[in-house]
């Protein structure tokens, strides 16, 4: 399974559908709003309150919107924050597919 694809399953939450196809949920948030909740404190940088990536509490924004939203502020994060961030969303073994992206 191509890695963007992974991306959008588990920025999505869809934990069954990555295990249907063979992929690790290792480290994949326990909810939408625990996502949520763990991206937009890893994205505040400068006191903005972080990178929401949702649209509003039902609507995901689109997988272009949520990476080039983080890229915004990406170069402000710790190495550490970018680490996390880039588990969270593709998990650890898209580490550096997602890092080399």
């Amino acid at each position: 399974m191509n890695s963007l694809k992974v991306l959008s399953m588990r920025l999505r939450g869809a934990k069954t559908e990555l295990e249907d196809a063979g992929e690790s949920t290792e480290g994949m948030a326990v909810s939408t709003s625990k996502l949520r909740e763990d991206i937009k404190a890893l994205t505040n940088v400068n006191g903005t309150g972080g990178f929401d990536i949702m649209k509003d509490s039902q609507n995901f924004k689109s997988t272009y919107e949520i990476m080039k939203g983080i890229a915004n502020v990406w170069n402000d994060l710790t190495d550490t924050s970018k680490a996390a961030v880039i588990e969270k969303i593709a998990g650890r073994v898209y580490l550096n597919v997602q890092k080399c992206a």
